[in-house]
């Protein structure tokens, strides 16, 4: 470890503006102000379990980059239509849309709703859960397995 000379020990320290910590004489930041960029203006989206969880995030991202997005559920009517009021709320194109993904035809009827109301799909988000109650082959079930 280096000595410090003696003469050292008596030098004048540097000032260090604001060493006194007076911060309240320091400039107000300046935020330059820059408009809210809408990356996907213009485009439509359906969000498969929208309603909720990562969906419901989803939906919101969406919707919050400029997409016109379609709430998708098969349950919880009143989750997907309080989504959907959310996004109008901030001023985005929304409705929900009651369809099980894992019918064909409730599939093929929920793209026909989107296409009447935006006029095409151009975003398509799976994220419904179409294994929900399901048990995976070969698994026991939940009750028999020992702690």
């Amino acid at each position: 470890m280096p000595i410090m000379p003696p003469e050292a020990a008596s030098r004048p320290k540097p000032k260090v503006p604001y060493a006194e910590n007076n911060f309240m004489d320091l400039p107000k930041p300046v935020v330059p102000k820059t408009e809210n960029r809408k990356l996907l203006k213009g485009q439509k989206a359906i969000v498969t379990g929208a309603s909720s969880g990562i969906g419901r995030s989803i939906a919101l991202a969406l919707g919050n980059a400029g997409a016109a997005v379609c709430v998708n559920y098969v349950a919880g009517e009143d989750k997907a239509q309080s989504m959907v009021d959310e996004l109008r709320g901030h001023g985005h194109t929304a409705f929900s849309f009651r369809a099980d993904v894992s019918s064909e035809t409730e599939v093929a009827a929920m793209f026909e709703a989107v296409r009447d109301e935006l006029g095409t799909v151009d975003i398509l988000v799976n994220n419904a859960d179409a294994t929900a109650g399901v048990e995976a082959p070969g698994s026991a079930p939940p009750a028999t397995i020992a702690a």
